[in-house]
């Protein structure tokens, strides 16, 4: 997205939870930048624009709330304004929450509250139906029943196949199975809700913010496993600090990984992303 105003069209540089830090010019020179608090109270410094996607990516209204789509949120708060629309929520306080008070990993574009990320990870249907009940919540009856029709049909699948299938495999065994099934990678979720993969020589964990994004992608567990044991891992240097990636240029995957720990999971990413990524240097 380029923004346009009297100065002319800037390029949206943002951050991994699409916020915009900074506006650069035609040459990709910064010429304004946001900063924000953990909840998004955003501070603006350099040249002025009329540029109002900011915090998470969503619209700064010029009063200091940021609009959501459902509803309106206030970042001085770390509150929504009105209450879940979708009557979801545990409880008054949660009613008004902003993603279960962990801004710096989660985001909620549509001001709406949904499932929890392991049990849309791990559920079978468990993401179509809260795409269903965000349907219906907007009076857009047919995504409702579209998403309703989704959800039984992966439950029909799990039960069909056993749940050997797709997401049903995310719900794995445990790590003395893994290594009785001689060394293929296998999954479990601990009695945290943390995800592991477990490999060959070793164990990633899945890290909250990569988990999250693979729900929002519609990544499978399958997925990054087939990525980390079949494609040739890479170093890159991302935020201060060296990497390992892993990209499968079939399937247009990337998986970064630090001291053991997925991170980021990117779905439809360029070769010239990875080159570019592979270019940057301390």
């Amino acid at each position: 997205m380029s923004p346009s105003d009297a100065s002319g069209t800037a390029i949206l540089l943002s951050d991994i939870l699409g916020s915009t830090v900074a506006l650069a010019d035609s040459i990709g020179t910064p010429v304004t930048e946001y900063t924000y608090e953990p909840y998004g109270q955003t501070t603006v410094v350099g040249t002025a624009s009329t540029n109002s996607f900011q915090f998470t990516g969503r619209e700064n209204d010029a009063t200091g709330l940021y609009y959501y789509r459902a509803r309106y949120y206030d970042p001085r708060a770390g509150r929504f304004l009105q209450p879940d629309p979708l009557g979801l929520s545990l409880g008054e306080a949660e009613a008004y929450a902003y993603v279960r008070n962990r801004p710096l990993t989660s985001t909620d574009p549509l001001g709406l509250y949904e499932s929890p990320w392991l049990l849309r990870a791990v559920v079978p249907g468990q993401g179509a139906w809260d795409y269903a009940m965000t349907g219906f919540e907007a009076g857009d009856y047919g995504r409702g029943t579209l998403g309703l029709g989704t959800m039984l049909g992966e439950q029909a699948l799990f039960v069909l196949t056993l749940g050997q299938a797709g997401v049903a495999r995310q719900c794995a065994v445990s790590a003395t199975e893994a290594g009785a099934a001689g060394g293929a990678a296998r999954f479990v979720v601990d009695a945290t809700g943390e995800s592991s993969i477990f490999i060959a020589n070793g164990t990633l964990e899945i890290g909250e913010h990569a988990a999250m994004r693979m729900t929002q992608r519609g990544l499978s567990l399958d997925v990054v496993e087939n990525v980390v044991t079949t494609q040739t891992p890479f170093r890159y240097f991302h935020e201060g600090a060296w990497k390992t990636g892993y990209y499968d240029a079939a399937g247009r995957v990337f998986v970064g990984v630090v001291n053991n720990a997925v991170t980021t999971v990117i779905r439809n990413a360029s070769p010239n992303y990875i080159r570019n990524l592979q270019a940057i240097r301390p």
